[in-house]
Formats: C-alpha cells, sequence, structure tokens
C-alpha cells in the first residue's frame, strides 16, 4: 500500500459481519473499520503535494466522516479533564463510577446547549451548570444544605426553581415568625414551606410553588 499513489485504498468485508475494514494512503497508511459506513461516496480532501502545491486526493467515507467527529471527542475529553471529580480511592470500580458521573454531566451540559434559552436569563457554562446540578440535588435531598443556606443566601437565591416547582412534598407547616418569600409580599409569617425553608403565607403558598 505505501508503494501505492497518494488516495489510494483498499476495502475488506466481514462474511458474518456488517464490518467493513478500509486502508488508506494518505501520508502515511491509515486503517480504519466500521458498521456504519462504507467507502462509497468519495470525498475530497485538501492536501499538500510535494511540489508545495494544495491539490486534492480521494478519500473513503469513512475515514471522512472519523474525522467529523473526531473534534467532538476532543472536546469531550477537553471538558471531562476541567471539572474531573477527584476523590482517591483504592476500589477499583471507583474510576469507573467517577467517570459515568463526569460523562453524564457532560452529555446533559450539551443537550443544555442544543435547547432554546431565554435571553432574560443568563446562559450556563460548563462550571456553572455542574454546580446548579448540584444544589438542585442538595436542596432535594439534604435537610442540612437547607439550614445553612437560609442564613446565608436570599429566598430567590437559596430555593432554585427545579426544587420550587417540582409539585413534590411542599408542606405548610408552623414556626417561628419570618419575611415571606412570595415575591411582592412584604410582609412576615409564622408559616413556612417545609422542603423549601422559607416563611409563606398561606395565600402566598401556591403562588410561591406554581411560579
Amino acid at each position: 500500500m505505501k508503494k501505492e499513489p497518494r488516495g489510494s485504498y483498499d476495502v475488506a468485508l466481514g462474511r458474518n459481519s456488517d464490518v467493513c475494514l478500509v486502508r488508506w494512503h494518505d501520508s502515511k497508511v491509515v486503517t480504519v473499520a466500521s458498521t456504519y459506513v462504507g467507502v462509497k461516496p468519495l470525498q475530497k480532501a485538501k492536501r499538500c503535494s510535494q511540489e508545495k502545491r494544495r491539490i486534492e486526493v480521494d478519500q473513503p467515507k469513512i475515514v471522512h466522516t472519523y474525522n467529523y467527529g473526531m473534534g467532538g471527542v476532543d472536546r469531550l475529553d477537553q471538558n471531562l479533564s476541567c471539572y474531573m471529580i477527584q476523590h482517591r480511592s483504592k476500589k477499583w470500580y471507583w474510576p469507573i463510577f467517577r467517570f459515568c458521573l463526569d460523562m453524564s454531566f457532560q452529555n446533559a451540559f450539551q443537550l443544555y446547549r442544543l435547547q432554546d434559552t431565554s435571553a432574560a436569563v443568563k446562559a450556563h457554562d460548563l462550571l456553572s451548570f455542574r454546580r446548579e446540578i448540584v444544589q438542585v440535588y442538595m436542596q432535594k435531598y439534604s435537610p442540612l444544605s437547607q439550614s445553612v443556606a437560609s442564613s446565608v443566601f436570599p429566598a430567590e437565591r437559596r430555593v432554585l426553581q427545579e426544587v420550587r416547582t417540582d409539585e413534590t412534598a411542599h408542606w405548610i407547616v408552623q414556626g417561628s415568625q419570618r419575611r415571606c418569600a412570595a415575591q411582592g409580599c412584604a410582609g412576615t409569617s409564622v408559616y413556612s414551606c417545609e422542603k423549601c425553608n422559607v416563611g409563606l403565607h398561606p395565600g402566598c403558598f401556591k403562588l410561591f410553588h406554581t411560579k
């Protein structure tokens, strides 16, 4: 294959499978296998000849498809390395579990980027997106985090919209008097939401958890 002109290729098909194996002569010999795409239709790849001129050589479709998706794989590795979960453990399965979590964050972020976002809402980068996911789970499943947040952040910051409007386990309870968290209400109330851990008038309870 090395003695063949640039752009030459050879192809082999599996008899008992859908695997297509292609060897292509570029600057070096490249070998690619796929069950998704084959050689045809041939593409054109721009290269520089030995005479320092720009030329076009034949390129199998399988190689073109690989090069097209290669940039996404590089970006995936880059994003995973930026905010990878760091926790030492002697358990053999921990790196696999950690990688699955990081991969789920990455996939969710790519789906988020495909959605139409409101101009009034600040778009997330990867770091703020991961942070908000953690905050949502902490507010939904950790009562301790809610008591800490209630003393540090105002109501509109410590109760995320995903938690406030999930329609799950929001119970009105009576306790100490505090400021009502409903927008537009400046009064105080002895009633509060047990899950959101904010003061609410009974009349403001439904409004706070629906808008």
